[in-house]
């Protein structure tokens, strides 16, 4: 990232992100599971969001511990709603090589905390606020480092 900064490329992709978050398994789950099974599974697996997909393996949206709580408050029955009827239908998304910006924007502007990351229909992940807040200290320690060793004299621009 600091050899690209030092060329003027300054940008962070969500591709860097997914590189310093590492491989982490995207969990999915069918549209037509119970909505306590979501619940367990995002439980047993600690995570905040599961990717939801048709009959075809096709994703077609995204359940997260926020729809999830919105539910409880409704007094929902767990055992008889389905995953479809709790799920975020208009799935937002973002290719690797997007920039982190665009991501931050989008989960800023829309109010959600969960970016699932596709390139056509391949699932290269899902980031979070948190994924991309390490990222950018990251970058920042990298940036300072590599301004301290061109100050001292031991890089040179082209």
């Amino acid at each position: 990232m600091a050899a690209a900064y030092m060329q003027g490329e300054a940008s962070v992709k969500v591709s860097d992100v997914l590189a310093i978050k590492g491989s982490v398994e995207v969990y999915r789950i069918s549209k037509d599971s119970p909505l306590a099974e979501a619940v367990k599974l995002a439980c047993d697996k600690g995570i905040g969001a599961l990717l939801v997909e048709d009959a075809d393996g096709q994703v077609v949206g995204i359940i997260t511990e926020r729809d999830v709580l919105h539910h409880v408050n409704n007094k929902t029955d767990f055992e008889n709603a389905k995953v479809s009827d709790v799920m975020t239908r208009d799935l937002v998304t973002v290719r690797p090589d997007d920039d982190i910006h665009l991501a931050m924007d989008m989960m800023i502007m829309q109010k959600f905390r969960h970016l699932p990351i596709l390139d056509g229909n391949t699932i290269h992940g899902i980031i979070t606020i948190r994924d991309i807040i390490q990222a950018m200290r990251k970058a920042d320690e990298t940036d300072v480092r590599y301004l301290v060793e061109y100050i001292r004299g031991n890089i040179k621009i082209p």
